[in-house]
């Protein structure tokens, strides 16, 4: 039995790309769903006095096309306050896939915080 995860990240400015593939020997007796996917991602740093910050990746099982993509973004508003949203969407899963269970739990969240 062989799990592992193998990946590469690339710094540009202002963010840094990257992509891994994990892999799990056990195939569809894995405890994963991510058992042969390849994930592809950016993360963008504005370092402005805002703190903005933009996250993305896509994940995709190459065998079935399952696929779903999370987006994160956050700013500060002033010194006190931060805004961030925060989104999942399932794209499409092989009903044999672990992540077919979750097929219907996309979501979108926006969060206001006050830090003292």
């Amino acid at each position: 039995m062989r799990a592992c995860g193998a990946g590469k990240q690339k710094r540009t400015r202002p963010g840094e790309t990257g992509d891994e593939y994990h892999y799990d020997s056990r195939g569809r007796q894995a405890l994963t769903p991510f058992n042969h996917d390849f994930f592809a991602g950016t993360r963008i740093a504005l370092n402005d006095e805002h703190d903005t910050a933009l996250l993305a990746g896509l994940v995709w099982d190459h065998e079935n096309g399952t696929s779903s993509l999370r987006t994160e973004f956050e700013r500060r508003i002033g010194e006190r306050y931060t805004v961030a949203i925060e989104a999942q969407k399932i794209l499409e899963t092989d009903s044999a896939d672990l992540l077919h269970f979750f097929r219907r739990d996309s979501f979108i969240t926006l969060s206001f915080r006050r830090y003292f």
